[in-house]
């Protein structure tokens, strides 16, 4: 049991790291781009790589939430954190292939580059379709608060107008890693007991 709370603690510190880590550097650097070769695009390289690595950092709140609470979630809300955790790892290895393995080929050609790309944008779309469906059983089950599912219901439409309001494609699995974190934790101090995993 201590190790079960303690793998969940660290879990989550970890993820809410990454999502703290990624909102500073959003707000700090802004919304970059360059293209290679260029000073500006340095920036935007730097910017992307260490992206990159928080994404896979806010993978541990997705876990830390999931070890917390998977045995009270549903069938389909399970299925659904698992195809999200799988969505955020396919996010940061999209960003971190792209700007550390082929940053040096160009835009717009067929390359792995694109591919990269192509692996984070699908990556991204299963990820807030999975929390679309997460949000949905939660809701109907009753086991957390409401409030909780409907962030994760609102999840595509948050990213999709932080996009259109010219805001960074990485803010929104920040922002939700953020609220996994939040969730697992308090899950675990008992502000609201789900069933704990035993180690």
């Amino acid at each position: 049991m201590v190790n079960s709370r303690n793998r969940v603690i660290a879990l989550s510190a970890v993820g809410i790291s990454g999502g703290i880590s990624a909102i500073i550097t959003i707000a700090l650097v802004g919304d970059t781009f360059g293209f290679p070769g260029t000073v500006e695009y340095r920036v935007y390289e730097t910017f992307n790589r260490a992206m990159g690595f928080f994404i896979a950092l806010q993978t541990c709140a997705l876990l830390g939430f999931h070890f917390q609470n998977s045995r009270a979630l549903r069938k389909v809300g399970r299925a659904a954190l698992y195809l999200a955790i799988i969505a955020w790892i396919g996010m940061a290895l999209g960003t971190a292939a792209e700007f550390w393995l082929y940053s040096h080929l160009p835009y717009g050609e067929a390359n792995m580059r694109s591919t990269a790309f192509s692996v984070f944008s699908i990556s991204s779309l299963l990820g807030g379709l999975a929390l679309l469906a997460l949000g949905i059983d939660l809701f109907l089950s009753q086991v957390l608060p409401r409030y909780f599912s409907v962030i994760l219901m609102l999840y595509l439409v948050i990213d999709f107008g932080l996009w259109i309001w010219g805001q960074s494609i990485f803010l929104a699995p920040a922002l939700a890693a953020l609220a996994f974190g939040d969730m697992a934790l308090r899950c675990l101090r008992g502000s609201r007991v789900l069933p704990l995993e035993k180690a």
